[in-house]
């Protein structure tokens, strides 16, 4: 098998095409209903509306006790009926562990943390599962029955009723013994987790200090009858277990299909007949070596490379597309030129397998991840995983002040009226960030229900964790993937009460107004660019001392070293911003600090079990996009080299979008603008406080968000091209001109004119001579300008930049700071500029 080929084992379940409308006649086939509940006893006993069910006391309505005065009374039966085979296990990890025996052990584990003694295990046929609970309890002891499909006809139908997914699972409790059927062995395992969550534990995080476990002496189930099924097929938050922690996903039920890797296997030119049969061959060949017994499809993976230009264009290819333009990055769709490619392997398959059992998953990514337009041309047997990577992710589908996120309802509407079958592959983080507060549960309280609405099967969402800046955004997509209506206030507030305990009230302000402040910020860029502009000075001293309330009433056990490492996430946040900042003034030695001072808090959160910030990504993160130049600006003042002259973060800016400058001279210094045709400052209304400009804040409103004036002074280093409007500007020049006084104490010394970093080509003139071309993102560069100055006189540096390609960040342009120094002089330099200082609050 070639190595861009991954063809995985699954089942895509019934296709049910009843209660569909005839102008949407297809359905995914996964149907599921959200988890239903009926309760009996004295008790109500459900949490508000978490579809998790709360803890009754012995002394209350509470009929079947687990735990009594602190000893375990519990034992464990177990139906042999769930080492059967179930060829409808669609995670094929999930066939490689033993669910029955994990099931057992986390039974055994939890309950110990609570109370004394052990919990014996007992397995038995189906048959013979009542007479061994009837014996428990004759010994005065609590059976817990745990089986498959075999257990209980009569459980088993009332789950069968809301659907036959191989995760769902029944709890009965009554007649004082509890008995949990699940339609396979995960279904049972998520039984025993949801009667531990009845009981109290939590698991909000992975490891011991995400692991909520209840207090008391007695613990007991209400009399109930509980029935849970999934609301959606696929449910991974792929990357959320870290090494030595595998069980929090199984603990948040997440599983189900898992949606293989598609990045691979198509052809530059998709017309390419022999690569078309090469692929159906082999499809046909796996097929032809599976057992003729199995009735579910083969899953075959095959889609482009992860390269924004793959595809090979010529006249053959060009005729396979729509016509349909993509206005967000600026180029024809080509997913309908994709749709024939596969359409082909199928018709070649069915040639050999007539109406062959197979499904062709791809990502649907860059450049044909907007809907065909020949949607009816569209065999059923396409399944694409919806992959918007250069979408926002600060905000949620269809919210009204992210024209992207309206935009990406209207592909996701448009994707699940072409096929049967789609899958969410996004993406749970902020992209390429080193770990700063980034809270989605304003975004996933909005997306989760939207994409079942939208009839989406499932998810696979992309995550690089870091629990310290990401928590309760995971687990709130956790449970709202497992039922797509849970009552999120209700969750959150457990959260609050359960993890932070004394400090419930200020962490629940804190975390709630940092999500307020990205679900209202106009601004979207992927990294930390916007930092500054998501969190102003004001609300980050408002969250300052919140956290710091929130220390002093959390003590120095468990809840204190939770809130802790929200305050050190939140401080390297800190950092981060003041080095913006230092960096912006040229305060390059205290921009330094600060970046020395992330480092040490990076090394802090890296030392909890599991880390707080992922400890490979994080780092390069903070290096690709933000150390070099903090790094080359401190090298470049320091050990003989000297600041001459700093520009300020504010330049005068034109887009050239027909390429028009350098003909008409705008990097000359005869070339003169008016200062009456130059469009005020972009984003606050201080242009002449060099703090301000520094700081780079003020309010979005003032942003001219279409770029309609001749010429306009905008921030740089401090704010994205996104924020201005530019976020895909791409492939066409803009242009920057500042003039700044070089001291004429400074000739005599070798020049120099660095730039911290372009997104992503620049060509630079210093008083109409040109001194150099630089390229690379975020690295910085620089030019010998000894010959080009004048010293003692106002200098003209213009720079021409082309962003030449979709970032996925909604950055371009100037990214860094750009300074004049001279090298390794002695010659004493005054650069007239006042260093200004940020205190923190």
């Amino acid at each position: 098998m070639p190595r861009n080929l991954f063809i995985a084992e699954s089942i895509t379940g019934k296709r049910d095409t009843a209660n569909r409308s005839v102008a949407c006649r297809k359905r995914k086939p996964f149907p599921w209903r959200k988890p239903l509940r009926v309760a009996a006893g004295r008790a109500a006993f459900a949490l508000l509306c978490l579809r998790i069910s709360a803890v009754a006391s012995v002394a209350a309505a509470a009929e079947v006790p687990l735990v009594v005065d602190g000893a375990i009374r519990a034992v464990l039966i177990v139906s042999d009926d769930l080492r059967a085979e179930f060829p409808d296990i669609r995670d094929h990890r999930d066939a490689d562990r033993d669910l029955i025996r994990i099931a057992a052990d986390e039974l055994r584990e939890h309950l110990s943390l609570v109370g004394e003694g052990d919990i014996e295990v007992r397995e038995t046929a189906p048959a013979d599962a009542v007479a061994a609970a009837r014996e428990v309890r004759v010994g005065g002891r609590t059976p817990v029955v745990l089986g498959g499909p075999a257990l209980d006809a009569a459980l088993l139908a009332a789950i069968k009723t809301r659907g036959d997914f191989a995760e769902s699972f029944g709890l009965r409790v009554e007649e004082g013994m509890i008995t949990i059927v699940g339609l396979s062995p995960k279904g049972a395992l998520n039984g025993v987790y949801d009667l531990l969550e009845q009981m109290g534990f939590r698991w909000f995080m992975p490891g011991e200090i995400g692991r909520v476990v209840p207090e008391g002496a007695d613990f007991a189930l209400a009399s109930q009858t509980t029935i849970q099924v999934p609301s959606f097929d696929a449910r991974w938050i792929h990357g959320a277990d870290v090494a030595g922690h595998g069980t929090w996903q199984l603990r948040t039920r997440q599983g189900g299909f898992f949606v293989p890797p598609a990045h691979g296997g198509v052809p530059r030119d998709v017309t390419d007949e022999d690569a078309v049969r090469e692929r159906a061959d082999r499809i046909v060949e796996t097929l032809r070596d599976r057992d003729p017994e199995r009735t579910d499809p083969l899953i075959v993976a095959i889609g482009p490379p992860d390269r924004p230009r793959w595809f090979e264009d010529h006249e053959a290819s060009l005729a396979l597309d729509a016509g349909d333009y993509d206005p967000f990055l600026g180029s024809v769709s080509r997913t309908d030129r994709l749709m024939w490619h596969y359409n082909r392997i199928l018709e070649l398959v069915d040639e050999q397998i007539p109406d062959a059992n197979v499904r062709i998953m791809f990502y649907a990514y860059h450049s044909y991840f907007r809907p065909p337009v020949r949607k009816d041309e569209v065999d059923p047997r396409i399944v694409p995983a919806f992959a918007p990577i250069t979408l926002c992710r600060v905000h949620g589908m269809g919210q009204e002040i992210c024209p992207e996120k309206m935009y990406y309802r209207d592909l996701m509407q448009g994707w699940s009226e072409a096929v049967p079958v789609i899958y969410k592959r996004g993406y749970y983080f902020n992209l390429a960030c080193p770990g700063i507060p980034f809270s989605m549960v304003h975004r996933l309280r909005r997306e989760i229900p939207i994409a079942h609405e939208l009839d989406i099967t499932g998810f696979r969402q992309e995550v690089i964790t870091k629990w310290g800046s990401e928590t309760p955004s995971l687990y709130v997509a956790a449970r709202l993937m497992w039922d797509h209506e849970t009552d999120v206030n209700a969750l959150l507030a457990d959260f609050y009460e359960k993890f932070f305990g004394p400090a419930a009230a200020p962490m629940r302000d804190y975390l709630e107004m940092m999500d307020a402040a990205l679900r209202d910020t106009d601004h979207h860029a992927g990294c930390s660019f916007d930092v500054i502009q998501w969190y102003p000075t004001e609300l980050r001293a408002r969250a300052n001392a919140l956290l710091n309330t929130a220390l002093e009433m959390a003590g120095d056990d468990r809840y204190g070293e939770r809130v802790r490492i929200f305050r050190q996430t939140f401080d390297f946040m800190e950092a981060l911003v003041h080095m913006l900042k230092y960096r912006a003034a040229h305060h390059y030695v205290a921009a330094h600090d600060e970046l020395e001072r992330m480092r040490a808090l990076m090394e802090t959160l890296f030392a909890y079990d599991p880390p707080m910030l992922h400890p490979r990504y994080s780092p390069g993160y903070l290096d690709r996009f933000f150390s070099v130049a903090t790094e080359q600006g401190y090298a470049r003042v320091t050990g003989g080299n000297r600041l001459v002259a700093g520009l300020d973060n504010v330049w005068t800016f034109r887009i050239d979008p027909d390429d028009e400058g350098e003909a008409a001279g705008w990097y000359r210094p005869d070339f003169t603008i008016d200062e009456n045709d130059i469009a005020g400052e972009v984003g606050y209304g201080q242009p002449d406080a060099h703090e301000v400009a520094a700081a780079g804040e003020g309010t979005v409103s003032d942003v001219t968000r279409l770029v309609d004036e001749p010429w306009q002074r905008v921030r740089t280093s401090t704010i994205t091209w996104d924020a201005l409007g530019l976020r895909y500007y791409k492939e066409r020049p803009a242009w920057y001109r500042q003039s700044v006084q070089i001291p004429r104490e400074a000739e005599g010394a070798d020049l120099y004119l660095w730039f911290g970093g372009v997104d992503d080509w620049a060509k630079v003139w210093v008083n109409g001579v040109e001194i150099g071309t630089g390229a690379g993102a975020f690295r910085p560069f620089e030019f010998d300008a000894t010959e080009a100055v004048r010293f003692g006189e106002q200098n003209l540096v213009v720079v021409k930049v082309i962003n030449r390609g979709l970032s996925e960040l909604g950055t371009g342009g100037i990214m860094a700071p750009v300074m004049f120094y001279a090298r390794e002089t002695d010659l004493d330099i005054d650069p007239g500029i006042e260093f200004p200082e940020f205190p923190l609050y």
